[in-house]
This record gives C-alpha cells, sequence and structure tokens, in this order.
C-alpha cells in the first residue's frame, strides 16, 4: 500500500508564517467575533487605526500552527468558535482600551486571551490592563509633575522681590518723616 505523504498550499504556509511573525513581534489579543456584522468589523478596524492595531479575523488551525512554534503556545489552548485578532507594536493598554468599547456594544466581542509583553492574560487579566493609564497618559502626568514646581519658580520671585519693594518703601517712608 503506498504512503501518501501531505502537501501544504503555499498560501496556507504564507499565513502560518505571518501570524508567527505577528505572534512574536506584536502585543496580542484573540477575541470572539460572533454575531458582530461587517459594519461593526469595519468600526471596529477604524476604531484601532489611530492606535496602531490591527483587527483580523483568523483560521483557529492556522493560528494554533503558527503559535505552537513560539513562547505563545499557550495562548491558542482550548481556542474555539470564530476567532479574530487584534495586534499592535504600539502601546498595548490605547488598543486595549479601544477594544474594550466593543464589548459593552448590542452586539460584542468577546476577550478570549492576550499574549502582551511575553506573559499570557485571560479575559479578567486584559480587563485590568484596559483600565490603566496609557503610555501617552503616564507621560503626560510625569511631565506634569516635573513642570508644577518650575512654574511654582516664578511666582516665589516676583513674592520675594515685592517684599524687597515694600521693606525699601517703609525704610523710605521712616527716613522721609524723621
Amino acid at each position: 500500500m503506498a504512503q501518501f505523504e501531505r502537501t501544504y498550499r503555499p498560501e496556507k504556509i504564507k499565513a502560518v508564517e505571518d501570524l508567527k511573525e505577528i505572534i512574536n513581534n506584536n502585543s496580542v489579543i484573540l477575541t470572539d467575533f460572533q454575531g458582530v456584522d461587517v459594519v461593526g468589523m469595519a468600526d471596529i478596524r477604524k476604531a484601532l487605526k489611530p492606535c496602531g492595531a490591527t483587527f483580523k479575523v483568523v483560521k483557529n488551525t492556522l493560528l494554533t500552527i503558527a503559535a505552537s512554534d513560539t513562547d505563545a503556545k499557550d495562548l491558542v489552548k482550548d481556542l474555539a468558535g470564530s476567532t479574530a485578532i487584534m495586534y499592535t507594536d504600539g502601546d498595548p493598554v490605547a488598543a486595549t482600551k479601544a477594544l474594550m468599547g466593543f464589548t459593552k456594544t448590542p452586539k460584542p466581542i468577546k476577550i478570549k486571551s492576550a499574549y502582551v509583553e511575553g506573559q499570557i492574560l485571560d479575559e479578567a487579566k486584559v480587563v485590568e490592563l484596559s483600565k490603566t493609564p496609557s503610555k501617552e497618559e503616564l507621560i503626560a502626568s510625569i511631565i506634569g509633575s516635573i513642570e508644577a514646581p518650575i512654574s511654582g519658580v516664578p511666582q516665589v520671585i516676583n513674592s520675594l522681590l515685592s517684599d524687597v519693594v515694600f521693606t525699601i518703601d517703609a525704610v523710605a517712608d521712616k527716613v522721609a518723616t524723621a
């Protein structure tokens, strides 16, 4: 009996390689998009674009094959149902916040799992991540706290100069009356 060797289609091999590259070089969130229509998918993509994130539908089998050769192999454990992947090489918090807005719509997406900064996160951890300040918010906060004391320096100098002027005026008045 003849043995048949399985051959894989080139487009499937390329899709697996692309997914492997996405997982290795980006923060990734897997979602279940069942019930979301084409307009809803377009809205999600439009909301994620300013954050530098991409949202696309993937096949579970190809994603499982791609993740099996990476540190994110547990990302696809128990993967079932329709799956879309959100990925970004930018700020994962900003993208997560944008994505979480679509978990509260009439036809919501559901978070399955995530791979962020080398760690596997479940749905609860992704929700927690979305509540942390984004990179831009943290930078603005740090700059504000550094800038606040500096902006007070001119006020203190003006106050000291005013005290000196008032003291000189008082001494001048005292000398004039004497």
